[in-house]
């Protein structure tokens, strides 16, 4: 069986491969360069400069506090890159991914009413109301 990187693994991974001098979304602002924010007094909607990229929407990698990059790196982007990994591996290996990923220890939650499909940990599935190791793909 093919290994996949834990979490940990994949992050230490990232931590030491990723160029300082590469540019990255602003975590603040999720690359927009302004942020969104609930105004207090009425609850609408404002927008305000973002002060960490400056209004640019990247970031240099080396720049980011350590905070910042726990954010960037997150277990959100760590299961969008092994989801990645294993529909390449079954693409390439012509097998079904659901299986794949389950032997990973992940699966696909979807979602009709929701219109959304997302590979999440087994572990993870008992908390959004799916039977361990269910796919409805």
């Amino acid at each position: 069986m093919t290994h996949v990187a834990t979490f940990e693994e994949w992050k230490e991974s990232q931590l030491k491969t990723i160029p300082h001098d590469q540019q990255i979304p602003c975590v603040d602002c999720d690359g927009e360069g302004h942020i969104h924010k609930e105004c207090d007094c009425c609850g609408h909607e404002k927008e305000e400069e973002c002060g960490t990229c400056d209004e640019d929407g990247t970031v240099l990698f080396g720049d980011m506090s350590d905070n910042e990059k726990d954010k960037y790196l997150s277990r959100t982007r760590y299961l969008a890159n092994i989801e990645k990994d294993i529909t390449d591996l079954a693409a390439w290996t012509g097998k079904d991914r659901i299986p794949m990923l389950l032997g990973h220890g992940l699966t696909v939650y979807s979602s009709i009413k929701d219109k959304i499909e997302k590979v999440v940990t087994i572990d993870h599935a008992q908390y959004i109301n799916m039977p361990r190791g269910l796919s409805h793909g």
